[in-house]
């Protein structure tokens, strides 16, 4: 007799159009429905057919109006509060509008720096083959889940940026922000849940850390850290005054929520002594939602961080004016 498989259903947050990602398991989510339009772009014009029959995570018990501070978390809330309007499913997982897991061991090679750095490969956008490229198949998420507990992205590692601590990477690299609530995040983390303590001062010293708050869970897990990460975030949420931050700084608690994320389970790792497939993501460069024709691509093999840095950004953007009107996408493999 056949053993039934699990049942996986994976969110992926939009809070804007751009590339949109969706299968018989995989479920797009507007999220900020509620938000006023306003988001860390800036204001949004939602207008758009682009969000027409997806998930909302304005219905039922929600925090869809905190957006501008929660970003996808708001997700997550929703899925947690809602989770039999998803059908009740055995695994959940969450990716981003622009960052998807590359699930497909032959192509989790990081070569340049800020792919090192980072944990991700830039794309420009993706092609047809996107899916199979990432391993995004569930038949394929079903054989690693044999495996693993979960899924989990590969831990950034800021060594590479001569970066000693993931408390120095928020205090340095994260516009807007204010480390005073990093160290408040510290605290609160200790005082609600001591036993956690070595792995939360991990983040004081160590310069590796989980990113992105994306993963594929069991479902009790995914429940057990939710409570875990809303009793600090909402804890803390009372301790800040955003007013003045600026609109990248409003979104404090969705940073902090990262920290979180490696703090709960690298004590699970550890204490638990539970094994997760540790992924690294894809970061889409240009995420624009197109109504186009099929597109012919052009594959440029160049490394994404020099793009940040070199002539090829000024190479980039004089293909993209040669060819913009000739319907043709340029595809990008590389980066951060």
């Amino acid at each position: 007799m056949n053993k039934k498989q699990p049942s996986v259903k994976i969110l992926v947050a939009y809070h804007k159009p751009a590339f949109l990602l969706d299968s018989d398991f995989i479920y797009p989510i507007e999220v900020g429905v509620d938000a006023k339009n306003i988001s860390k772009d800036g204001i949004i014009n939602k207008n758009d057919s682009f969000f027409d029959n997806m998930l909302k995570d304005n219905t039922g018990d929600n925090i869809s109006c905190k957006n501008r501070y929660y970003s996808e978390l708001t997700a997550l809330y929703w899925a947690w509060k809602n989770y039999d309007k998803l059908g009740n499913p055995d695994y959940i997982g969450l990716m981003q509008y622009r960052r998807h897991f590359i699930l497909k061991r032959k192509n989790f090679n990081l070569l340049s720096i800020g792919e090192k750095t980072y944990s991700s490969k830039g794309i420009v956008y993706p092609d047809k083959n996107y899916l199979e490229f990432c391993g995004l198949t569930l038949e394929n998420i079903r054989k690693i889940l044999l495996k693993y507990k979960g899924v989990l992205t590969l831990p950034a590692k800021f060594k590479y940026m001569n970066i000693k601590s993931a408390r120095e990477d928020y205090e340095k690299n994260i516009d807007g922000v204010n480390v005073k609530d990093f160290d408040i995040l510290i605290k609160t983390v200790n005082t609600l849940y001591p036993e956690m303590k070595p792995f939360t001062n991990r983040l004081l010293k160590e310069s590796t850390v989980h990113l992105y708050q994306m993963f594929i869970l069991p479902k009790e897990i995914f429940f057990k850290y939710m409570e875990f990460l809303f009793s600090i975030l909402f804890e803390i949420e009372n301790k800040i005054d955003f007013s003045n931050y600026n609109i990248n700084g409003q979104r404090t608690l969705g940073y902090l929520g990262e920290k979180l994320f490696d703090i709960y389970f690298t004590y699970r790792m550890n204490i638990k002594s539970e094994t997760y497939l540790e992924a690294p993501v894809t970061f889409l460069q240009h995420p624009i939602y197109q109504k186009q024709k099929k597109h012919k691509f052009i594959l440029l093999y160049k490394i994404f961080y020099k793009l940040l840095f070199g002539n090829e950004r000024r190479k980039i953007k004089s293909l993209y004016k040669r060819y913009k009107n000739e319907n043709l996408e340029l595809k990008f493999i590389g980066g951060k």
